[in-house]
């Protein structure tokens, strides 16, 4: 478990299999009883909609141990969003993305971190916390993202296409990032192409990431066929299916108290439905009034500004959820966000 492995290492060191503790398992203290019951019922109903009241007396002396052991020992645990419920809500301190993860590990004080997730993570923590001991559970859990290429397969690369540019993806190991000359995140991507001012850019080694990146700048983007498995095992017509049949299945399922299925009685209400509108329309309400001396324009208790040249105009106003627009002689002449509280 996690909390005793790598327990003999020092500082600054990664765990890795042939230096983890033998026979590793949390220590634990508690044997499920009324009282330990009672003391986790906060936890358990962090985690009750998932969790059965079975399987939670298996865990929740394992819970009680571990935040127990992390004070002790100084620690803290990242939990990766991918996590099962009773380690993401009832032991992480931290939760999020790899790079989210590893950012709040360089802020803690904490001298050990153990990461919950896959080994480039744990990698990425130790790069940006070189001076803590970085621990996984198991160094066996892999990504087949980071795993569809390595070190040498960049080198290759380099060999191939001489003077450009090499993009690394965060979700690749360390070896991998210390031959490419940047790292991104999916979210800056493009930005940290196209702040290179090379022609051509190896975008790696997503090549989903990288036929996106490609749609959205003028550099030429060089892809490497690597992907997520999981992400490849499921197409949009799959998905589609599975929404069709489970769809379907509700459609079949019989409401309580009532003589027929949900598909049956939607047709009997679709009778009083009325028609849609042959032209199209817009979801808004629409108000005409005048535009003040101060170019305001008043609207549901708040004043909304049109440019001074429509003050003591008609103006027609278009309320929708989100904003409000103004129109003058069937033009738009201001839009503002729209403001639901009283005089602001």
């Amino acid at each position: 478990m996690v909390a005793a492995i790598g327990a003999n290492l020092k500082p600054g060191t990664v765990a890795s299999p042939s230096r983890q503790t033998p026979h590793a398992k949390t220590p634990v203290k508690y044997a499920w009883s009324p009282a330990l019951q009672a003391e986790m019922a906060p936890m358990y109903a962090r985690v009750a909609h998932v969790i059965t009241p079975m399987e939670w007396p298996h865990y929740a002396p394992l819970v009680k141990s571990i935040n127990e052991l992390k004070k002790e020992r100084n620690a803290v645990i990242l939990a990766h969003n991918y996590m099962t419920p009773e380690i993401f809500h009832c032991v992480a301190d931290f939760r999020g993305d790899s790079l989210q993860l590893a950012k709040e590990a360089a802020r803690v004080d904490a001298k050990i971190i153990v990461q919950a997730g896959v080994h480039f993570m744990a990698e990425t923590s130790k790069l940006l916390s070189p001076d803590k001991t970085v621990l996984i559970p198991d160094m066996r859990s892999g990504c087949s993202l980071a795993a569809s290429i390595t070190a040498e397969d960049v080198r290759m690369l380099r060999e191939a296409y001489p003077g450009v540019p090499i993009v690394t993806y965060v979700n690749t190991s360390a070896a991998v990032k210390a031959e490419c000359d940047i790292t991104c995140t999916s979210s800056n991507a493009v930005k940290v192409v196209e702040s290179l001012g090379a022609p051509r850019v190896l975008c790696i080694p997503d090549q989903y990431l990288a036929k996106w990146v490609q749609t959205q700048t003028k550099v030429e983007i060089i892809t490497w066929k690597g992907a997520c498995e999981v992400h490849e095992r499921f197409t949009g017509a799959e998905l589609n299916a599975l929404l069709r049949q489970r769809c379907e299945a509700d459609r079949q399922r019989r409401l309580r108290g009532q003589p027929g299925t949900k598909a049956q009685l939607l047709v009997e209400d679709q009778a009083a439905f009325l028609p849609l509108p042959a032209v199209p329309f817009e979801a808004c309400r629409k108000v005409s009034t005048t535009a003040s001396s101060l170019s305001l324009v008043r609207f549901d208790r708040n004043d909304y500004s049109v440019p001074v040249r429509w003050a003591h105009h008609p103006i027609v106003v278009k309320g929708y959820w989100q904003e409000v627009v103004l129109c003058a002689q069937g033009q738009e002449v201001a839009r503002h966000r729209r403001i639901w509280a009283d005089e602001q």
